[in-house]
């Protein structure tokens, strides 16, 4: 097993945003020995890989397709699985990476809104997707609803276009808004 490496500190995020989610530990295995074990457990235990990513908690395809990390505690849920085999996982390597959930997407909003308006934002997705899957967010200063990963707003710190002053309008709605605040003072018809 190697050693444990250190979270790296991103220089970039403000105090704040940079204690949003949790550090984990996550599990670098081999993908050609996952798919070896889950095809034993197939094979000898007759698990689904359904079965396999309920019992371990984790989407078993994920690793099996593309050989991404799991979570740690995954990953010793899926070793006792092997064992159990007489097979035994090697860990390439351990490193940790920052978790985050529904509420720390909660916490996100209401900072992130706070320190662009004044006013804490809110998530209003029903469940967190992922960093890169778009979610709900609504401003809580002038009520605006738009979508936006949530990597956009952690990262770049984007919130609502309308008081940021970057909303852009049509022609039509720079007319509409002309002859609302009367024809005199701005020359639309």
């Amino acid at each position: 097993m190697r050693t444990v490496k250190k979270p790296r500190e991103n220089s970039m995020l403000s105090e704040d945003v940079k204690n949003i989610g949790v550090m984990k530990k996550r599990v670098l295995l081999e993908p050609k020995e996952v798919r070896h074990v889950v095809k034993l457990l197939k094979a000898q235990k007759g698990m689904s890989q359904k079965d396999i990513s309920k019992s371990i908690g984790f989407l078993i395809g994920s690793i099996l397709n593309q050989g991404c990390s799991l979570p740690y505690e995954s990953f010793k849920k899926l070793q006792v699985l092997a064992t159990g085999i007489h097979e035994l996982l090697q860990v390439k390597d351990i490193k940790w990476r920052k978790s985050f959930n529904i509420e720390s997407m909660e916490q996100l909003a209401r900072i992130i809104g706070m320190k662009k308006t004044g006013v804490a934002g809110k998530f209003i997705s029903e469940q967190y997707e992922g960093m890169n899957v778009s979610s709900k967010w609504q401003c809580g200063k002038c009520g605006r609803v738009w979508k936006n990963s949530p990597n956009a707003i952690f990262y770049r710190e984007q919130w609502c276009i309308r008081c940021d002053g970057r909303e852009t309008w049509t022609y039509n709605q720079m007319i509409e808004l002309g002859k609302r605040r009367g024809i005199e003072r701005t020359g639309a018809e």
